[in-house]
């Protein structure tokens, strides 16, 4: 589908799109394992800091976990590192034996410290603002390394609520931080001062309270998108042909 996006949308550069999504990854994946190492058991640390292929191995036992919703590694690094695993013995050997003494809670918790220590990366921007604007624990992106949280959230991570066996985050929130890096003004959040002008009733549509649970608000942004747009790409993704996707999410939505 990407490839019908370039050229239709500006800024949606292929080479750009690539550097800016090794770059965040990266990034991530630096903090994932930082984060592990400094909870993780004395002999996995021991394993973990002694080779590089030891650090590699840590990030592929996280990131072939489900953190919320989602999963860090994507299908094109999921097929390289197949490759890699197949033919580095020693590799796949650290992948299983940390890989074994995992857990879902474990790595909730790695993922947890390693997001909040991406937004405090030193020179990186991280703005507060007030509660009613942004979703319970969100991630705004205002450009390349700009942020935008709640301020009782970043007090409730600096409290200790980072190291909860729960996902904290969604992970999807990176993916705006992508858009907003190729070009700020046009991708960067835009809502925040016209959100809080709103209504209460108008701004909840937006801010989708209670979408996990029998609560949830019909119509919302959050639940439209993922009981309904979920659903349609998951069905437009059986085509093999980027045209016919779109045809058929278009047919949908209409």
């Amino acid at each position: 589908m990407r490839g019908v996006l370039i050229g239709r949308y500006p800024a949606f550069d292929d080479g750009l799109i690539g550097t800016y999504t090794s770059f965040i990854k990266a990034r991530l994946r630096y903090h994932l394992v930082e984060s592990y190492l400094q909870i993780s058991s004395a002999s996995l640390r021991k394993i973990s800091r002694s080779t590089e292929a030891a650090r590699l191995a840590v990030y592929l036992a996280l990131a072939l976990r489900r953190y919320g919703a989602i999963y860090w590694l994507s299908r094109y690094e999921a097929n390289r590192y197949i490759r890699a695993l197949a033919t580095w013995p020693t590799l796949a050997g650290i992948v299983a034996e940390i890989d074994g003494q995992m857990s879902d809670e474990l790595s909730a918790t790695v993922f947890n410290r390693a997001v909040y220590n991406y937004l405090t990366t030193p020179g990186c921007g991280l703005l507060e603002t007030a509660d009613p604007i942004l979703a319970r624990n969100a991630i705004a992106s205002l450009g390349r390394d700009q942020f935008m949280v709640r301020a009782s959230d970043l007090a409730r991570w600096r409290s200790g609520e980072l190291d909860s066996t729960e996902p904290v985050f969604d992970l999807h929130d990176l993916a705006h931080q992508l858009t907003s890096c190729l070009d700020p003004s046009l991708y960067a959040n835009k809502y925040m001062p016209g959100l809080a002008c709103l209504p209460a009733h108008l701004r909840r549509l937006v801010t989708s309270p209670h979408i996990s649970d029998d609560r949830a608000i019909p119509f919302s942004d959050g639940t439209v998108f993922t009981e309904f747009l979920n659903g349609l790409f998951v069905q437009g993704g059986a085509e093999t042909d980027d045209t016919l996707v779109v045809g058929k999410l278009a047919g949908s939505l209409a």
